[in-house]
């Protein structure tokens, strides 16, 4: 096979060439240690916008040899990121990871550009899995993307009070003539991931497409917050193109965006809490175990969660309750 003749297409040239560049590099680098290249989001269904970043997805075989291996990967596309338009943004997965269970936008939402395609004997994840593994998500980004302390407690409050829409929008985009520029982008991705998780969650269903999302959760979840999102997309994604825009209407829609955008996570944590308490009571070992490593990094400031993990640090399982017992101290709120 040859690196530099892609399988499929952004159904833009340069683009294409831009991962024809990269696939080749990471062929000589890795030589045999990729499964296969995927395209996922607009770039493949081929609705990117002039300021969509480019999705991809590569598979390493069974798994990455060390740690090494896994920061050299890391770090060779954010050198390569660093020089090209679009930005590109890679994630990496790996086959002992995946077999049992591909996401859906691997499976459902991917184009294959170079390597082997998904075979079809490995199976879709489970809606409950994939809820499950959305719900500690978008929690964990909540937090993260947004650069708030590492614990939660509510009601919680906008990531930056003072500033120009309350601190959602800090994450720079790369415009196509070079320069960069405050975005809506982060405020799409951080929403997008949590109504994908109340899709699952409270709807039973899978979102393969971040473009299906706010679709998805007025048939599936049909809340009041089904214009939220259908707003949130056509306002920063369709019209404003994930920019700041420039005309006081348009900035005044965006700071009610945003305003509506912290009741709305105020709303998820309240059901993230729930989600979380029966977790650490119902579930089995490993997904208790995933829930208090989630804690140890982002506590959740809750009597009722504070009194599960106290439970758990008595319990006969010696592994779960040696993961409490290093938890518990981590509750307590910085002076």
């Amino acid at each position: 096979m040859d690196p530099r003749r892609l399988f499929g297409s952004t159904g833009d040239e340069i683009v294409d060439h831009t991962l024809q560049e990269l696939i080749a590099l990471y062929e000589r680098v890795f030589p045999g240690r990729v499964w296969g290249y995927f395209l996922e989001g607009s770039h493949a269904d081929q609705t990117a916008l002039a300021t969509s970043d480019v999705d991809l997805i590569f598979v390493f075989k069974d798994g990455f040899a060390d740690d090494a291996e896994r920061e050299r990967a890391k770090t060779i596309g954010e050198q390569f990121n660093a020089t090209v338009l679009p930005e590109i943004d890679i994630g990496f997965v790996e086959e002992n990871q995946i077999i049992r269970a591909v996401p859906p936008s691997l499976k459902l939402g991917s184009t294959l550009l170079y390597g082997e395609p998904i075979p079809d004997g490995w199976p879709l994840v489970s809606v409950a899995e994939w809820g499950r593994e959305r719900m500690h998500a978008s929690y964990w980004l909540m937090t993260k993307v947004f650069g708030r302390p590492d614990f939660v407690s509510l009601p919680r409050d906008y990531p930056k009070p003072e500033a120009d829409f309350y601190g959602y929008t800090e994450r720079t985009v790369r415009l196509p003539e070079g320069n960069e520029a405050a975005s809506t982008r982060d405020l799409l991705r951080v929403m997008g991931w949590a109504g994908t998780a109340l899709v699952a969650r409270l709807g039973g269903q899978i979102v393969a497409r971040k473009q299906e999302c706010h679709l998805l959760y007025r048939q599936a979840v049909g809340d009041g917050w089904s214009a939220f999102f259908e707003s949130l997309y056509a306002k920063c994604r369709e019209e404003w193109h994930y920019r700041i825009p420039a005309a006081p209407d348009a900035r005044a829609e965006l700071t009610q965006i945003c305003q509506q955008a912290l009741a709305f996570e105020n709303h998820f944590l309240g059901i993230y809490r729930d989600f979380l308490l029966a977790e650490l009571s119902e579930a089995d070992e490993p997904e208790k175990l995933h829930a208090l490593w989630v804690q140890q990094r982002i506590s959740f400031r809750d009597p009722e969660v504070i009194g599960a993990v106290r439970l758990l640090s008595t319990s006969a399982d010696e592994p779960l309750k040696q993961v409490a017992l290093a938890l518990l101290p981590g509750f307590e709120k910085p002076k």
